[in-house]
């Protein structure tokens, strides 16, 4: 299951995304296809991650730093939010 999926199911997760009016489906989280092959590379089902998710709201891009924590097996995903910043103006969002 993607990580952005395991997300959305987080109550925590969806309170900070609340919290910087970003609407569900508007986010990604940079490489997330690399975490991901990360964790089965390594034949483990849990990551702790440093990751940068994207996001658009009504006032434009924003970052959002902080750290994932995922358990696949039991499809579980916490995201620590560190920092959130206006993204820079032309940034690529995908």
């Amino acid at each position: 299951m993607p990580l952005k999926e395991l997300l959305l199911k987080s109550s925590s997760f969806n309170a900070v995304l609340d919290r910087f009016n970003v609407k569900p489906g508007d986010f990604t989280i940079k490489d997330e296809p690399l975490l991901l092959e990360r964790i089965k590379s390594k034949a483990e089902d849990s990551l702790r991650e440093s990751v940068l998710i994207e996001a658009i709201n009504a006032s434009g891009r924003i970052n959002l730093l902080g750290t994932i924590y995922c358990n696949l097996s039991k499809g579980l995903a916490v995201f620590e939010l560190d920092v959130a910043e206006p993204a820079e103006k032309g940034a690529a969002f995908v």
